[in-house]
């Protein structure tokens, strides 16, 4: 690689197998040297992985459109015939009654299982 000795020389030693090197631009017909270093796992990460919780437990996803069934069924492990799932806004929760909703899911997302079964009291 043509740019390897003067990469050595800025970044110290580095493998060339784990990055993508690159140069280009051209000023007023004198070329300027831009490096563009990415790391190969960087390139991987294009997928975007959203964190949320339900009942206060971390939950991951590749995918930002999720259905209420998916939330409870796949993550929660709830039953949606006794449960219903609501997200939590400061002290405001909002009830999820369509199990085919689609919802957007947001990093930091809260949701809340209640359960429709009346509590006994003792």
């Amino acid at each position: 690689m043509a740019f390897n000795a003067p990469l050595k020389a800025f970044f110290g030693s580095f493998s060339p197998k784990k990055y993508k090197v690159g140069a280009y631009e051209y000023d007023g017909g004198q070329p300027r040297l831009l490096l563009l270093i990415m790391n190969k796992s960087d390139e991987g990460s294009k997928k975007h992985e959203v964190v949320f919780f339900i009942d206060k437990q971390q939950f991951k996803s590749d995918k930002t459109d999720l259905s209420v069934r998916t939330l409870l069924v796949d993550f929660a492990k709830e039953d949606p015939s006794q449960t219903t799932l609501a997200s939590k806004h400061g002290n405001e929760l909002h009830k999820y009654t369509n199990l085919d909703e689609i919802i957007p899911i947001e990093n930091g997302m809260k949701f809340v299982v209640l359960h429709n079964t009346p509590t006994p009291v003792s």
